[in-house]
């Protein structure tokens, strides 16, 4: 029996394909709509409303094992933590796309600026990134980064600067602040380098000299964020 592309079959295929794309679509947009609404109450209930109050490690605990009892896996405390994250970066339950997974806003939730989150989540989308593709677009910082700005530094010094110039300033942006590069890298004994946050655009100088000043100030003081 010859199969053409107009064989009943092959509609028979795309129509059971589309339907569980749709499947897997309705069942990605629940979880996150359940999560989300499981961050709001830990929030709004638990905290008062408080986004800023520290949710005690034992309570999040307790409630992570009576709902993993209940309904399996999902609940743990790491994860009861995302959604509350979660919730306070979505407030807006409208603002939610259901083009992403839950992978996908964990990703998200760990970008401060609102901005650069609406970017990442702009191009997720267009792009149609998968939330690993989501991570590697958003970088982390590693000591080759560290160690490539601080060559570039002493190149800098060595043929361009000159002695009446202020000190060469090396500033590596990223999304995310990695505590255990800062603490074993050369920022952490070189006044020259600094690590900031990424955006996806260039900052203004005044928003670049208060994120400077923060990041030396908290060098200065032996803290990393």
């Amino acid at each position: 029996m010859n199969m053409t592309d107009n064989n009943p079959i092959n509609n028979l295929k795309h129509l059971i394909i589309s339907s569980r794309e749709r499947v897997v679509l309705s069942v990605n947009t629940t979880m996150v709509q359940t999560y989300w609404n499981i961050g709001k109450t830990l929030v709004q209930d638990e905290q008062r409303g408080n986004a800023r109050a520290t949710y005690g490690k034992k309570q999040l605990e307790v409630i992570s094992q009576v709902l993993t009892k209940e309904f399996g896996k999902g609940f743990d405390a790491s994860n009861l933590r995302n959604m509350r994250r979660f919730f306070i970066a979505f407030p807006i339950r409208e603002t939610v796309s259901p083009k992403l997974s839950w992978s996908h806003y964990c990703k998200l939730i760990k970008i401060e600026n609102t901005t650069a989150r609406q970017w990442y989540i702009d191009e997720a989308i267009d792009n149609n990134w998968s939330a690993r593709a989501l991570d590697r677009q958003i970088g982390k910082l590693t000591h080759q980064d560290v160690g490539q700005m601080d060559t570039y530094v002493r190149i800098y010094d060595k043929f361009h600067k000159t002695d009446d110039d202020n000190p060469t300033v090396g500033l590596i942006l990223c999304s995310e602040h990695s505590k255990a590069v800062a603490k074993y890298s050369v920022l952490n004994d070189n006044d020259q380098l600094f690590s900031s946050k990424y955006l996806p655009f260039l900052p203004t100088v005044e928003e670049l000299q208060i994120e400077l000043q923060r990041e030396r100030e908290l060098l200065d003081d032996g803290i990393t964020t």
